[in-house]
């Protein structure tokens, strides 16, 4: 999963459960990161939705699910970042900087070409 730039919502949630199946995250842990991201989208709608128009959405529940859908794309690495910043895996320093060392010379690679 690592080798992807970025995945859809769909590509997540479905790496998620891979991880799952393979013992490297819980299910706790991939259920809280879903309903993070889902919070966030819905905040995101409040955000720049008028109050009359969130008043005409059948549910923001929805419209958030919806845009998650439709445009949120996130590299693995951040995938990973989100699951760290909630707490929900503990990834080691010398890990942080491979990845990021790695990150680093693939797009150094993109913009030589």
């Amino acid at each position: 999963a690592l080798m992807a730039d970025s995945i859809s919502w769909h590509g997540t949630k479905t790496a998620l459960e891979a991880a799952e199946n393979y013992g490297l995250v819980s299910a706790e842990a991939s259920e809280k990161y879903v309903e993070h991201m889902e919070a966030t989208a819905e905040g995101h709608i409040r955000d720049i939705y008028s109050e009359k128009e969130l008043e005409q959405m059948d549910s923001i529940e929805e419209a958030a699910y919806e845009y998650l859908e439709e445009h949120v794309k996130v590299s693995p690495i951040e995938i990973l970042a989100v699951l760290s910043e909630l707490k929900l895996i503990k990834v080691d320093e010398a890990v942080w900087s491979q990845l990021l060392e790695d990150e680093a010379t693939d797009t150094l690679g993109e913009l030589e070409q």
